[in-house]
């Protein structure tokens, strides 16, 4: 019986876990959206404290930041390129275990990088989405 409960609850939470909403903003009048109030997003244009992520600046043109954030998704195994377009890059990474979804977008304007990156489900993300963008910070800023 207890087996039963353990499995029903797994499979509920495995398939709300692997939502198909897409919570991706896009750009609008040149930015990226602020979150929501829920503690499970960063945004460069957020303003509030808990939301807020800093941009990153590079030396690079555009069109090279672009090209060098494709390689650093195209190196990884847990994400899947959705939109790319001029200055602007839509990517969904899953995690392995129970397949959560979380939208990340990162705009270019001349040689400033911008980010909003969100779960699809859930209250709280545990500070993953804001440590996924400090990864990419520090990888960008490396290669």
């Amino acid at each position: 019986m207890r087996s039963i409960f353990f499995l029903t609850a797994w499979a509920l939470l495995t398939m709300s876990c692997s939502s198909s909403t897409i919570v991706a903003k896009g750009m609008s009048e040149g930015k990226l959206g602020p979150c929501k109030s829920k503690p499970n997003c960063v945004s460069s244009f957020d303003k509030r404290d808990e939301f807020y992520i800093s941009t990153q600046n590079l030396t690079l043109s555009e069109t090279e930041i672009i090209d060098k954030i494709i390689i650093l998704l195209k190196e990884r195994t847990d994400v899947e390129v959705v939109t790319v377009r001029e200055g602007y890059i839509h990517a969904v990474f899953t995690t392995s275990l129970l397949k959560f979804k979380d939208d990340v977008e990162f705009l270019v304007k001349k040689n400033t990088i911008h980010f909003r990156s969100e779960s699809r489900v859930g209250y709280s993300d545990m500070g993953v989405n804001r440590k996924r963008i400090k990864e990419f910070k520090k990888y960008l800023k490396q290669k």
